[in-house]
C-alpha cells in the first residue's frame, strides 16, 4: 500500500510539472500578438502563430491587439451619471437633486455655453513594447 501510495504521488508530481513546464506554450489568434517578457525585461514579439514561452516566472506573456486592429475606447469620466439619468426620467420638484448630480455630465465651455460630450477614442497599437510598458496609463 506505501509503494502504491508513493507511486501515485510520484505520477501526480509529475504530471503538475509537466503542466506548468507547458503552461506558457499557446496558440495566438490572428487578432492578437504576443510581447514576451523574459524575467521583466522585453524580449520578443510573436504575431498569430504557436507560442513556445517558458513558464512563469521566467518568462510573462502579455497580449495585444494586431497591428491593423482598430480599438474603440469610450471615455466615461464625462458622461451623466447613472443617478442622473434615473433622476431625470422621474424629474420631480418633490425630490430635489444635489448640486453635483444635477450637473454631472455637462461641461461649461468658455463662452458660458454648456455642452454634453460622448467622446470615443479610435486607436491602433503600432509600439508594443511602449504599450506594454504604459498600458496601464492608457
Amino acid at each position: 500500500a506505501g509503494r502504491l501510495t508513493f507511486l501515485a504521488l510520484y505520477a501526480v508530481t509529475v504530471l503538475a510539472a509537466l503542466a506548468w513546464a507547458f503552461s506558457n506554450v499557446r496558440q495566438i489568434d490572428p487578432q492578437n500578438r504576443a510581447v514576451v517578457l523574459h524575467f521583466g525585461a522585453l524580449d520578443r514579439i510573436q504575431n498569430a502563430g504557436l507560442l513556445l514561452a517558458w513558464p512563469q516566472p521566467f518568462e510573462q506573456v502579455v497580449l495585444l491587439p494586431a497591428a491593423d486592429r482598430v480599438i474603440e475606447r469610450r471615455v466615461e469620466n464625462l458622461l451623466r451619471s447613472d443617478a442622473a439619468v434615473q433622476a431625470d426620467r422621474v424629474a420631480s420638484f418633490a425630490t430635489p437633486l444635489s448640486d453635483a448630480l444635477a450637473g454631472s455630465g455637462y461641461l461649461l465651455t468658455g463662452d458660458a455655453g454648456v455642452v454634453q460630450l460622448d467622446v470615443r477614442v479610435f486607436y491602433k497599437v503600432t509600439e508594443p513594447y511602449a504599450f506594454v510598458l504604459q498600458g496601464a496609463h492608457v
